[in-house]
């Protein structure tokens, strides 16, 4: 399911499932969810991964952590 939320004037969407608070992923045959994106965030937030990977020297392989959420001004 998509959520909407209004922060300060601007509209976050997000996507939740039951059990979702307690871990639990989503069944393998749940319908898929969909919403669009800005195109300036879709690529700010590629650009931003793409700046950081060459930051850390990350090579093929290397594991790491992506957290896409609420953005912080």
């Amino acid at each position: 399911m998509v959520t909407s939320q209004t922060i300060e004037g601007k509209q976050y969407l997000s996507l939740t499932w039951p059990g979702l608070n307690q871990g639990k992923m989503p069944a393998a045959d749940a319908k898929c969810a969909r919403a669009s994106m800005p195109k300036n965030q879709n690529e700010g937030a590629g650009g931003d991964l793409g700046r950081k990977t060459v930051e850390w020297r990350l090579l093929e392989g290397d594991a790491y952590w992506v957290d896409v959420g609420q953005p912080v001004d």
